[in-house]
């Protein structure tokens, strides 16, 4: 993601979620991020989605960029 390599991020990132089960918030937000920079707003919501109500790392531009790619 450091190098805009955002295409890339998210294949490893998919790797990653799959070792933890689906279970890392983290990853979610990163994909989410990697998917709303590509330009793909229909992964960016659905990253999102599962993570929108977790106050610990959404801040409140994530939950404008959900809005932005519900409405896309």
């Amino acid at each position: 993601m450091e190098r805009y390599a955002f295409q890339g991020a998210t294949e490893i990132l998919l790797k990653a979620l799959e070792e933890e089960k689906g279970e890392n918030d983290a990853i979610k937000k990163k994909l989410a991020e990697c998917y709303r920079m590509l330009n793909d707003p229909e992964n960016t919501a659905l990253w999102y989605k599962d993570i929108i109500d977790n106050d610990s790392i959404i801040e409140s531009a994530d939950k404008y960029y959900y809005a932005q790619a519900l409405s896309t």
